[in-house]
């Protein structure tokens, strides 16, 4: 079994991005993987690509432990070092490749800027829709 402080560096109090947001880019921000960290939960990426272990770490031969030591990190340089010229495809389920992690080349155009600026507008409006529905079902005012 893990010690509790293994999982001293997941996220706790990070809220998953919307899907909306997926508009913006391609590419998974390393962020989204910090935030799989745990054995029911279990992200890594490898090689700039994004993979969900959770399935199987059971059947790693190295076993869980391994893997759950390296959750919600880039991975590359230890997966490397022990599995010298092996692909990690070979031993996974296709739906375990969740997509690449990193940033689009085209991120800093104005064009991002202006998906960006809608999206976030949307996320506070969304917000205060929610914290006014609270508060007018009985919680305290802000």
């Amino acid at each position: 079994t893990m010690s509790a402080a293994a999982f001293e560096r997941c996220p706790s109090d990070v809220v998953p991005a919307k899907a909306a947001t997926s508009a913006i880019s391609k590419a998974m921000p390393l962020s989204e993987v910090n935030r799989h960290c745990i054995p029911e939960d279990c992200w890594v990426a490898i090689e700039g690509k994004a993979y969900d272990l959770t399935e199987f770490m059971d059947r790693h031969p190295g076993g869980p432990t391994t893997i759950l030591n390296s959750a919600g990190k880039d991975a590359t340089k230890l997966f490397k070092e022990i599995h010298k010229g092996v692909r990690i495809e070979q031993y996974l389920l296709p739906e375990a490749f969740l997509g690449d992690v990193g940033i689009d080349e085209d991120l800093m155009t104005e064009s991002f800027w202006h998906k960006l600026r809608e999206a976030r507008i949307e996320e506070i409006e969304d917000e205060l829709a929610r914290l006014s529905a609270s508060a007018g079902a009985g919680a305290a005012p802000l």
